[in-house]
């Protein structure tokens, strides 16, 4: 029992200087948020204008569909004939 009381002390010594490093990488990542939020509007544009995209892919798609309906409709049909 003793052997793993002093391992458990090696272990939280090791998360309190986990813990001082990762205190450090959460201001990095504070300073990086304000960086990102400029170059974030500009990828959100890059978006908004591939959705108008593909919502008329979407729209493509559908009259896909239908089209894609009617031929299995006729496969459909022509295996009855068999």
């Amino acid at each position: 029992m003793s052997g793993s009381k002093s391992s458990n002390q090696g272990m939280q010594s090791q998360m309190a200087s986990n813990n001082a490093s990762n205190r450090a990488m959460h201001s990095q990542m504070e300073s990086n948020k304000g960086s990102n939020r400029t170059s974030n509007r500009g990828m959100n544009s890059q978006m908004e204008s591939n959705n108008s995209a593909n919502r008329s892919m979407h729209s493509q798609m559908a009259s896909n569909n239908a089209s894609n309906r009617g031929m299995h409709e006729a496969v459909s049909g022509s295996k009855g004939g068999k």
